[in-house]
């Protein structure tokens, strides 16, 4: 978890003051995300953007995390009261200082040999020598108009293509954290829509996407015109 001057970051970035609460902080961590989206810088590949976006979406999982345990987030005032002391008595002391004497003067113990390591070492050793010794399996080679099977096709199916329809990207991707209407955003990875079908989307490595390639891919030249 962040310390306290990271979350000062994370308010100075975000333009709040420490006693916020968190709907607050989650409305201005949605618009600063959406203003430090790659598409809108004009320069795509930018580490230390990329960097200052990484820095702040782990921040607020910290701040979240924060606000899960403790009931508020970091830097605001508790509501707790603080614990009353309590009294001991004096023969309750002296009891406690004689055990710790006596404890003090005990024979350190041996420590108990973990039978368990002692055993699982040698498997271990053994798993890898047989795994390092094991022939390396040869490519099978397919034909062409082979069938694929059922489960390698639902697998290929459960990705990203362009002319998909909204449904389909919610059972692939799931709700989006930020939907726009035609483009819907999940952290600073994208997906765009143009009557209700995909033409478009960014697959960033912070947030990845269900899909093979950052970008779809172009689409095929048309073919040469017979003059």
């Amino acid at each position: 978890m962040g310390s306290e001057r990271d979350f000062h970051k994370l308010y100075q970035e975000l333009g709040l003051a420490p006693g916020c609460d968190l709907r607050a902080l989650t409305l201005a961590y949605r618009r600063r995300i959406h203003e430090l989206h790659p598409d809108r810088r004009p320069c795509v590949d930018d580490p230390a953007a990329d960097e200052r976006l990484r820095t702040l979406i782990a921040l607020y999982d910290a701040a979240q995390e924060f606000h899960h345990r403790f009931g508020r987030l970091p830097g605001t005032a508790s509501s707790t009261p603080a614990p009353r002391p309590i009294l001991v008595p004096d023969h309750v002391m002296a009891d406690h200082l004689m055990a710790d004497r006596i404890a003090a003067e005990a024979p350190p113990r041996r420590p108990a040999r973990n039978w368990l390591a002692v055993w699982t070492l040698p498997i271990v050793i053994g798993l890898c020598w047989w795994y390092w010794d094991a022939p390396e399996p040869q490519p099978m080679s397919v034909p062409d108009n082979a069938p694929v099977p059922s489960g390698i096709a639902d697998r290929i199916a459960q990705a990203l293509a362009v002319g998909m329809d909204p449904d389909t990207v919610r059972s692939i991707q799931g709700q989006p954290p930020l939907d726009l209407g035609d483009r819907w955003e999940y952290g600073p990875s994208f997906v765009r829509f143009e009557h209700r079908k995909v033409v478009d989307w960014y697959s960033s490595p912070l947030r990845p996407l269900k899909t093979a390639s950052a970008r779809p891919p172009p689409p095929p030249a048309p073919p040469p015109t017979l003059h």
